[in-house]
């Protein structure tokens, strides 16, 4: 503010006055002027309402003259900084290289702005800090009195985020493109966002910049509709999946899964693939089918032999058991037509010799129903009280011929082997 020019200050209007480092002025009232006794006082609460802003301020702020000393600095830098008294801010700040001081003293005289400096800073009470510098030159009327304005943010924490962050982004590079499985991003649409070595090394038209390029450039329109189908469920659900699909290029089979890359909101911004090659465990799986198959066929011949001897057995079984009570009509038939031809048949004895053959047609008849009881399926039966000592004779009547050959006798009731 020049000597002698109206300016407001407080709400009042005054004409500019200096007394040591303050200036006071005159109010113009009317067509009066009068001396404002109380305008240094007017000066002096701004002043403490301003450094009371100032000093709510988390970061440090200094003001430092040409030979970059500190003229004025909050609260926060003196409660950081120890021993500042006399001391240049760059001999505070350790700019041991001097490179601040460069930067800082091309501001001076200018409106200039210096952004983004980053200067590491050691002490025993606070350790390792880094501080984000950001300064701008202030004008004044008197050319003399060029200053900066010095802005030092501690950015610590947010270093070691960063690194940390860093950090772990190198091993998960290091891992997704270490592994075996292909491992690649895409997002709604299907571009390609990111991909590993692996699935660039069996998709070599993916060459060059992968990111922006299409699915549908390198695959057929059938495998494209098939994954885009499985992307937009992914994002339409949030949900993982996965499923076996077979390269028609190469007859390779995959384990593909599709999994959602959230952002702290929830909101779905990529999707990530894995695809895992199982052709190995593919082909095991078909041999051990295969030999599975075989033995069941196998199994099936054998079980199929074992029955056709078992029913051999039994054939000749049930033929023994057959040809008594055939032979036996048949000698009674023999005997009647004897009888008729030689005009000898006794009329008396027909009936006795028709009802021993009916004897045997029945005996006959028993021995087919015990085939037909043994050999049906049990699907449909109803359970029911059976006889059981019925059932065991009832096999005999089968077997027995079979027992016999083999000298193997039968005790029924209370009977005893000699």
């Amino acid at each position: 503010m020049v000597s002698g020019q109206w300016a407001v200050v407080g709400g009042l209007e005054v004409r500019e006055w200096r007394i040591g480092e303050w200036r006071i002025g005159e109010k113009n009232w009317g067509m009066k002027t009068v001396i404002v006794d109380d305008a240094i006082e007017i000066c002096r609460r701004e002043k403490r309402f301003l450094e009371n802003i100032i000093d709510m301020v988390p970061e440090s702020l200094v003001v430092v003259n040409k030979d970059l000393r500190i003229k004025k600095a909050n609260r926060t830098f003196y409660e950081t900084f120890q021993n500042v008294t006399g001391r240049s801010l760059c001999d505070i700040l350790q700019d041991k290289e001097g490179k601040l001081a460069c930067e800082l003293t091309r501001l001076f005289g200018t409106e200039d702005m210096l952004e983004k400096f980053e200067l590491h800073y050691w002490s025993e009470k606070l350790g390792d800090l880094t501080f984000e510098i950001t300064a701008r030159g202030i004008i004044h009327a008197d050319a003399e009195e060029a200053e900066v304005l010095v802005v030092a943010r501690d950015r610590t924490e947010r270093k070691m985020a960063e690194e940390a962050l860093l950090e772990s982004e190198e091993k998960y590079s290091s891992l997704v493109e270490s592994t075996e499985d292909s491992i690649y991003l895409v997002d709604r649409n299907c571009g390609y966002l990111f991909a590993n070595k692996k699935y660039l090394s069996r998709v070599p038209l993916l060459t060059g910049k992968v990111k922006g390029r299409k699915y549908s450039e390198v695959h057929s329109k059938e495998e494209t509709k098939r994954f885009a189908d499985k992307v937009k469920e992914v994002f339409e659900t949030g949900k993982s999946l996965f499923y076996e699909y077979r390269n028609p290029r190469d007859g390779r089979y995959f384990v593909r899964t599709l999994s959602p890359v959230k952002e702290p909101g929830g909101i779905i911004t990529a999707l990530t693939v894995i695809s895992k090659d199982i052709t190995n465990r593919k082909l095991s799986e078909e041999k051990l089918e295969k030999a599975y198959q075989d033995m069941k066929a196998t199994t099936a011949q054998l079980v199929h032999n074992e029955k056709m001897s078992a029913l051999g057995e039994l054939t000749a079984s049930v033929a023994h058991e057959l040809n008594q009570p055939l032979n036996n009509i048949k000698i009674s038939s023999q005997s009647l037509l004897r009888d008729i031809n030689k005009n000898r048949l006794d009329i008396n004895a027909l009936p006795q010799d028709l009802k021993e053959v009916v004897e045997q047609v029945n005996k006959m008849a028993g021995i087919v129903d015990h085939m037909r009881i043994f050999t049906r399926r049990l699907e449909g039966m109803n359970m029911e009280e059976i006889d059981i000592n019925e059932s065991i004779t009832n096999m005999f009547v089968l077997i027995g011929s079979q027992l016999r050959s083999h000298n193997i006798p039968l005790c029924q009731g209370s009977c005893r082997m000699v």
